[in-house]
């Protein structure tokens, strides 16, 4: 990837962001982060820090927003409605809640949007302020997110899976890693036109499936009832990946949620 004079500005503060730059930062991208508290960040120095609602940095030429919307409004658009000329790429993570609850049907990215819940109503309206910029953004409708530090390892050793449900619906996850994969690769191959990339692993799977096979690699019994109360706020999909791993030439490193949770597994072994 050729990033002479590449610069990169994510906006928000959080888990991916924090991924995502220290991954871009690796390719030679000179990367700044804008958040409300930039001073709060624990990312290495060649990371630079920007607070969110002044003048953006010049010589920007890619932006990423991680930013959900917050009351029903995108604050991203809402402090900076318009981007420096110099912007080549502009991408946005969104949510494959927007497709709302199809009982476990596929979709692609052209399924219907019919999300009830309002944060996934909310992303819709967001997608659609994004794609009115100059250049329209690239979106990225990101399934449940993973990772280290953030996962049910981690929750099935902190006892907190009492809020997930115990059904058969299915639904996607993704390794923050892979999210990281398929944003620079977008940005290595842009295209003349927006794009809409659905990023989810190979397998949806119910969440209970999940926990058990946590709990399996950490050697620990599960308790708890069959009642446990439903997380799936913005329903249940199977989520088809094709579109972004036959234009962008891209398989995941983690396809299943197994080969993420065997890899974490092993580090946390490894750490002890």
């Amino acid at each position: 990837m050729n990033t002479h004079k590449k610069h990169l500005l994510i906006f928000g503060n959080g888990y991916v962001a924090g991924f995502l730059a220290d991954a871009a930062a690796a390719l030679g991208f000179t990367v700044t982060i804008s958040s409300r508290t930039p001073q709060s960040s624990a990312h290495p120095t060649n990371i630079a820090l920007h607070q969110f609602g002044t003048p953006l940095p010049e010589g920007l030429t890619h932006l990423i927003s991680t930013v959900p919307p917050q009351d029903g409004a995108d604050p991203v658009l809402a402090a900076y409605p318009t981007f420096p000329k110099s912007v080549e790429f502009v991408g946005y993570l969104s949510s494959t809640g927007v497709y709302g609850d199809y009982d476990g049907q596929e979709v692609t990215e052209q399924s219907p949007l019919k999300a009830k819940a309002d944060r996934s109503v909310a992303r819709m309206q967001a997608e659609k302020q994004w794609h009115t910029l100059t250049p329209p953004a690239h979106i990225f409708r990101l399934s449940g997110i993973y990772g280290p530090g953030r996962n049910m390892l981690e929750r099935v050793k902190a006892g907190k899976i009492d809020s997930l449900e115990k059904s058969e619906r299915p639904v996607n996850r993704i390794h923050v890693d892979d999210i990281c994969q398929i944003v620079l690769e977008a940005i290595s191959k842009p295209s003349n036109v927006t794009e809409i990339y659905n990023v989810a692993d190979d397998v949806a799977a119910p969440t209970y499936q999940v926990v058990e096979y946590a709990a399996k690699l950490l050697g620990v019994e599960l308790t708890g009832d069959d009642t446990q109360k439903s997380h799936l706020n913005d329903g249940s999909r199977v989520v088809n990946c094709n579109k972004a791993k036959k234009q962008l030439g891209i398989s995941w490193r983690y396809p299943t949620y197994k080969a993420g949770l065997d890899a974490l597994y092993e580090h946390l072994v490894a750490a002890k």
